[in-house]
């Protein structure tokens, strides 16, 4: 019939593109290229694990090689903050840690800190020493005894916690010695209108007693 077209017959739906397909070579290929991208990245893994290894025992080593040198440690009371000359310790004021023995000073505290007097004050960090400990509201340690004597007739303008020299000019027989003789240092524990009060060194507090029974004690203020 005129006018009529012929419609040319329809193409399947799906086509097959031999271009995209991989060959069995193409696939062995890529799968070896990825093998390989995760072997080296295994690779990688284990050279930083091992290196990090490497670094930690040297640091660990280095560490143990410190400690030894500086030989066995001991146990201190340390102070958490500063605290002032005439502060009673109780607890958050200080710690009990460890440090090479060969790093303390001398003196250290042994004793139950709470309920101390500093007789001086402490910066934070620092181990607490005898010289720095008191007992009691005077603020004695363990190595000093309280003397009282009366006020020199032109004594130094002392407050607590000044570091005093006990001069006398009296001998034991009741002499007069010449020069003046040092009997003793001392540490103001109170000052009155009637009397001081010093912290002397305990072997000493005899004799300073003997020199108040038979003549005077005059004070030199020094710079400790």
């Amino acid at each position: 019939m005129s006018g009529s077209r012929t419609e040319s017959p329809s193409r399947p739906l799906t086509q097959h593109n031999t271009s995209t397909r991989l060959t069995s070579w193409q696939i062995a290929h890529l799968l070896q290229r990825i093998r390989g991208g995760v072997d080296r990245r295994r690779l990688l893994a284990l050279g930083l694990g091992g290196l990090v290894a490497l670094l930690t025992h040297h640091i660990v080593a280095k560490a143990d090689a410190t400690a030894s040198s500086l030989g066995s440690s001991e146990s201190v009371v340390v102070a958490t903050r500063d605290l002032p000359s005439g502060h009673l310790l109780e607890t958050g004021d200080y710690t009990i840690t460890t440090r090479p023995r060969s790093m303390l000073p001398s003196g250290v505290w042994q004793g139950d800190p709470d309920g101390m007097v500093l007789s001086k004050s402490v910066l934070a960090n620092e181990v607490l020493i005898d010289s720095r400990m008191g007992a009691g509201a005077f603020g004695l340690i363990s190595t000093e005894l309280a003397v009282t004597i009366p006020p020199p007739l032109a004594p130094p303008p002392l407050e607590v916690g000044h570091q005093v020299l006990l001069v006398t000019v009296t001998a034991p027989n009741g002499a007069f010695v010449r020069p003046a003789t040092t009997i003793a240092t001392g540490r103001v524990l109170v000052v009155s209108s009637d009397a001081i009060t010093l912290a002397v060194p305990a072997q000493v507090a005899n004799s300073v007693i003997t020199a108040l029974a038979v003549g005077s004690i005059d004070l030199v203020l020094t710079p400790g």
